[in-house]
């Protein structure tokens, strides 16, 4: 039984992480990375797109377990789909 009622919180957090904007996601992200991988990051990102982010990860309380399992869960989905997608043209 405890099993269904931690599913059924993750699914909750799921649909919580689902109405996340990208920076929102994207903040929630870099925390849980650390500093030293969210600096590096960061610095892929435009000045513009910085701000956004520092912003957002200004307004991040704690977040918990569930929370954390379905934002890394969301990118570790997008890494392995595009780690995995197939590239055209001449080698």
């Amino acid at each position: 039984m405890a099993a269904k009622a931690e599913k059924t919180e993750m699914s909750v957090s799921a649909d919580v992480v689902e109405q996340m904007t990208v920076y929102q996601k994207l903040s929630c992200l870099l925390i849980l990375l650390g500093s030293d991988s969210a600096a590096a990051v960061l610095k892929g990102l435009t000045p513009q797109e910085i701000e956004i982010v520092s912003v957002e990860m200004a307004k991040i309380g704690l977040m918990d377990a569930s929370t954390q399992e379905a934002i890394l869960k969301q990118f570790s989905d997008v890494a392995i789909e595009a780690a995995t997608s197939v590239r055209g043209g001449v080698d």
